[in-house]
């Protein structure tokens, strides 16, 4: 359940980042309502839930990112370049 919301918002993170790069020309604002059906009690329910996207800037222009990477770290991840 708390993957699906997740994935909710992600995908509208992308579709986000690809209308500001215009790869992709959105029509409307996404809906921040998500639906998920529930059973209790032998019925079902819609339980609505309000999704916050938060769109995080990409790694590469994180300085503190940039100078793990210079360092190498101690397992030779994180590498830049």
């Amino acid at each position: 359940e708390a993957l699906s919301r997740m994935s909710f918002s992600v995908l509208q993170a992308v579709f986000k980042r690809l209308d500001s790069d215009g790869k992709v020309a959105l029509k409307s604002e996404f809906e921040t309502v998500y639906n998920t059906i529930k059973r209790k009690g032998g019925k079902y329910l819609v339980e609505e839930t309000e999704i916050q996207v938060v769109e995080r800037p990409p790694m590469v222009t994180i300085s503190d990112y940039l100078e793990r990477g210079k360092q190498g770290g101690s397992s030779g991840r994180g590498k830049v370049g």
